[in-house]
């Protein structure tokens, strides 16, 4: 259980800002949530809507009930003990062709809501896993099966959390770092032409951890192998930040959550590098 704190954190960390990760959602919403029908919104692009039911299919452990449900038949849908679960495109995703949802926050990827609207308000906003800004056709199902364990992971936490103090940001921020015990010797591997770095700086000795850059493609292959030996690196911009997030490959536990302004590149440097050494020796005491 403490080791997905570290999950709440990043989607919680800017919860009074326009980008709030998770919403407003309180105790009392994710408890009614557990109970109610869980509807997976289906949209005119069969690529998506055959790998956000796979993922579902395979990877959703929160609730037990859901049903796919196209855009179209929604009405049908609009009262009742239902929960909705959806894509929204953020500005900074102009290259996604799919006609999706949109939200208030500036948001790219999966959301749960109270309620269904083509653009969502933040207020109805239950729970949310960014997905990467750039998704082509065969990078569906890898991003959707990141962001379906990222909810399992929230879900799972704060269900089982004492209070309305334990969800909310200012309880997860004094208290994290938690267990990175997770870590070990894991192999932390980034995208080419992500890692950031100047003259002799050394990635593997800023961090402590072997470090690769490696293709896209070896990253969704650690994703669907849910490989127990991977750390890597994705990145997601909105009009206002770059966040630059570490997950483990199996199970998507979000470790690490790094947020700089929008006109960052969005690279991993080795002050980010640092960072993370930093709280692995400081929980490692």
């Amino acid at each position: 259980m403490k080791k997905t704190i570290s999950l709440i954190l990043f989607s919680i960390f800017y919860f009074t800002q326009a980008n709030a990760q998770f919403g407003y959602a309180k105790k009392a919403d994710i408890e009614k949530f557990k109970d109610n029908k869980l509807i997976v919104v289906l949209f005119n692009d069969s690529t998506y809507n055959a790998s956000i039911q796979k993922a579902v299919q395979r990877f959703w452990n929160f609730t037990g009930s859901f049903e796919f449900v196209h855009d179209s038949m929604m009405k049908q849908y609009a009262k009742g003990d239902y929960s909705y679960l959806i894509f929204t495109k953020s500005k900074r995703s102009n290259k996604l062709k799919a006609k999706l949802c949109s939200s208030e926050d500036d948001f790219n990827g999966l959301v749960v809501t109270k309620k269904y609207k083509k653009r969502v308000n933040v207020t109805e906003i239950i729970a949310s896993a960014a997905c990467s800004n750039v998704i082509d056709t065969l990078d569906w199902y890898p991003e959707l099966v990141r962001s379906i364990q990222i909810l399992n992971n929230y879900f799972s936490y704060a269900i089982q959390a004492k209070g309305e103090k334990e969800i909310v940001n200012t309880f997860m921020m004094a208290n994290y770092p938690t267990d990175l015990s997770i870590i070990g010797n894991k192999r932390l591997i980034i995208e080419t032409g992500l890692l950031q770095m100047k003259g002799k700086e050394n990635p593997e000795q800023l961090v402590g951890l072997t470090v690769d850059e490696v293709e896209k493609e070896d990253i969704y292959k650690a994703v669907l192998t849910q490989d127990p030996d991977i750390i890597y690196m994705y990145h997601i911009m909105s009009e206002k930040y770059c966040d630059k997030i570490f997950v483990s490959a199996a199970n998507s536990e979000v470790l690490f959550f790094l947020s700089s302004p929008a006109s960052d590149p969005c690279k991993c440097t080795a002050k980010d590098l640092k960072t993370i050494k930093s709280k692995i020796d400081k929980a490692n005491k």
